[in-house]
């Protein structure tokens, strides 16, 4: 499974590698701009205006997250989303996607305040408290992963996402965690392009062909035509994918005339 997840995730990107670099510029830009104006401010400026600043700045990027998220679903469908396609996606995602910031932003303030005790602490309890933060971080980390995929396949209530999300790690750790490697990696191949390839946009690409090739699992479990195979047949169920996908080589990529 893991070397078709590999496969199609590129191709998917390649196809439509401009369109993701242009996503990653407008993710970064709406990052950035509101932060550069933010440093311009003098140091005695309004607390307000700063607190603003970044409030926007949060907000613009991941509502442009959850839009990403929306046009990078439609790319592992094998579709070639345009500009138009912004706005609906912007739309639809929207309240997700805010949810999901203002989560994590609360997450993020409480954790400061708690860590900074913990660290006091010279007991330890105070190791014991560090460790447990780390493995509640990475616990929430693991389960965000499959957030923005699940909002644009499967629901659209936040309530619904999560729980969707959290089912979706319990039951498969394993492959979470192939994907947050995936993540790292790809971020770290980022930080060498400004984010502008394979940056958020590679990586939700990457989320979202992994739960779709992943939600192929359940297919396989519901439906009473296939027998009960165990190791499940990911050969036989990809198929179809693969058939759409073409018989397409990284050879061929780079030496089209010997493929």
């Amino acid at each position: 499974m893991y070397a078709f997840l590999f496969k199609k995730s590129f191709f998917d990107l390649w196809d439509n590698l401009w369109f993701i670099i242009f996503l990653n510029l407008a993710l970064v830009l709406s990052l950035l701009i509101p932060l550069a104006v933010f440093a311009l401010l003098p140091s005695g400026g309004s607390g307000a205006l700063k607190i603003l600043l970044l409030l926007i700045s949060v907000v613009c990027f991941f509502s442009g997250l959850g839009a990403s998220a929306e046009l990078s679903r439609a790319m592992t469908d094998y579709k070639h989303p345009s500009f138009s396609s912004l706005p609906g996606a912007l739309r639809s995602s929207f309240p997700s996607s805010l949810a999901f910031a203002a989560f994590w932003g609360v997450y993020l303030f409480i954790l400061r305040y708690v860590f900074l005790f913990y660290q006091s602490v010279t007991s330890p309890w105070g190791a014991v408290g560090l460790m447990v933060l780390l493995w509640v971080t990475l616990f929430l980390l693991l389960i965000s992963l499959f957030y923005f995929p699940v909002m644009a396949r499967l629901e659209r209530k936040t309530g619904k996402i999560i729980k969707k999300s959290l089912l979706l790690f319990l039951d498969n750790p394993g492959f979470s965690f192939v994907l947050l490697s995936g993540v790292v990696i790809l971020g770290a191949v980022s930080v060498l392009t400004a984010f502008l390839f394979p940056g958020p946009g590679g990586m939700l690409i990457w989320l979202s062909t992994g739960l779709k090739l992943r939600l192929y699992k359940y297919e396989y479990r519901d439906n009473p035509e296939y027998g009960k195979e165990e190791p499940i047949p990911w050969e036989r169920l990809f198929q179809e994918e693969k058939e759409l996908l073409g018989k397409r080589t990284f050879k061929g990529l780079v030496f089209p005339w010997k493929d």
